[in-house]
């Protein structure tokens, strides 16, 4: 028979199996946490530690994942400025062509950046232009002696005449 100062055999045994599982790290975890569900109290530093880090932790790595998505944000933009002043530059587009060329893809549901900036430019042909008309009115008898008396000062006389008609319309404008 056991003494009082003797331990059972079993109790052992089980102390045995307990210390193997606490030292085997495939099992190590899943011990302490096993534990720590029997008893919510004791204290086991390797569960502890990282709840309690992870705790502190948290604000600043919500902080730090924010700050990385409106970095994202802002890189994307700076990417897509650039892409659309390449192709900007690459179709020698106006900032109004530029304009329209995302209105015709957006609204119109144009599939090709390209075929939007073919469509505009194919519009813009096909506008009817304002061109001032002149009628154009015969020479009077007197002009008519001038050109054949100096044909060079008549046509530059004529010439002059347009262009201040040119020059008038286009202060009315």
């Amino acid at each position: 028979m056991a003494t009082e100062t003797e331990t059972p055999l079993h109790v052992i045994e089980k102390a045995q199996l307990l210390d193997s599982l606490a030292n085997d790290p495939k099992y190590r975890g899943r011990l302490f946490g096993l534990i720590k569900e029997l008893k919510p109290d004791a204290v086991i530093p390797e569960v502890d530690a990282p709840v309690a880090v992870m705790t502190t932790l948290k604000p600043h790595l919500e902080a730090i994942e924010q700050t990385k998505q409106e970095v994202a944000q802002e890189r994307d933009a700076m990417r897509a400025e650039r892409a659309t002043e390449r192709f900007q530059t690459k179709h020698q587009l106006s900032e109004e062509e530029m304009g329209e060329v995302r209105k015709v893809l957006t609204e119109e549901k144009v599939g090709s950046p390209d075929a939007a900036v073919e469509l505009v430019r194919l519009r813009q042909a096909a506008r009817p232009r304002t061109i001032p008309t002149r009628s154009f009115e015969l020479p009077s008898v007197e002009r008519i002696k001038e050109l054949r008396k100096n044909p060079l000062k008549w046509a530059q006389d004529e010439a002059y005449k347009f262009f201040a008609e040119r020059d008038a319309a286009r202060v009315r404008r």
